[in-house]
């Protein structure tokens, strides 16, 4: 079993109760992956969230034949596979480790069950993670902007 307390060093969890974490920690599993390892591939079933510990995985995306984009990079301490929250949602992204790293995964059925179980629980875990995922939209679209005001055949005048 996972230390409740590794569960404090990402963000979307240090708020929660020991109590909570414990829960947390009896459903986790700790996976090491090698660089170039895939975690899960576009277009997959989501079957799990995971935190990454320790390394740095690229989500990425064919959008060619031989073509592929890294449109962002997970951290540890950053969560990702969202996807999975949702009722048989299909990853959006591919997530491949940039180097050797270490995740805690989460099967989506075992923490939608606990999450029923205790609601407040289920609530920190999402309220956490939508301020997550808005500070990273926020971020991309920052990015985005960025290259249109840049982007030299785009003019505002």
């Amino acid at each position: 079993m996972i230390n409740p307390e590794e569960l404090k060093a990402f963000q979307a969890l240090e708020d929660l109760s020991d109590d909570k974490l414990e829960k947390l920690a009896a459903i986790a599993k700790e996976v090491h992956y090698v660089q170039n390892d895939v975690v899960f591939r576009e277009c997959e079933i989501g079957d799990a969230l995971y935190f990454l510990k320790q390394g740095k995985i690229l989500l990425e995306r064919d959008i060619k034949p031989k073509v592929t984009l890294a449109l962002g990079a997970v951290h540890p301490g950053m969560p990702f596979g969202w996807t999975s929250l949702k009722s048989k949602g299909l990853y959006s992204w591919s997530a491949v480790c940039d180097e050797d790293s270490t995740v805690f995964v989460f099967d989506v059925d075992e923490l939608r069950n606990l999450c029923d179980l205790d609601n407040v629980l289920g609530y920190l875990l999402l309220k956490n993670l939508m301020i997550n995922i808005k500070s990273r939209l926020d971020f991309r679209t920052e990015q985005l902007l960025r290259v249109i005001r840049n982007h030299p055949q785009i003019k505002f005048d």
